[in-house]
């Protein structure tokens, strides 16, 4: 699920990746890969198993994070 006007873009963690999602009012999910990539999703995206090396999360969260696979190297 793509925002529209908010293309990938390169942060330096995954909290930064968080923190952007935070400020772009329609997203709800953030995903972040370990080359820095970091991708914005609305409220109509849906959880996607098997991409290894991608940290995604909510929003807004209290230390919750989710890690699909294992790191590539």
């Amino acid at each position: 699920d793509d925002i529209y006007g908010e293309g990938r873009s390169v942060e330096a963690s995954a909290a930064a990746c968080q923190e952007r999602c935070a400020g772009v009012p329609p997203c709800t999910f953030f995903s972040f890969w370990h080359d820095g990539g970091c991708h914005l999703s609305s409220r109509a995206a849906t959880l996607q198993e098997g991409h290894g090396g991608v940290t995604a999360g909510p929003k807004h969260c209290s230390g919750m994070v989710i890690y699909l696979g294992k790191p590539s190297k």
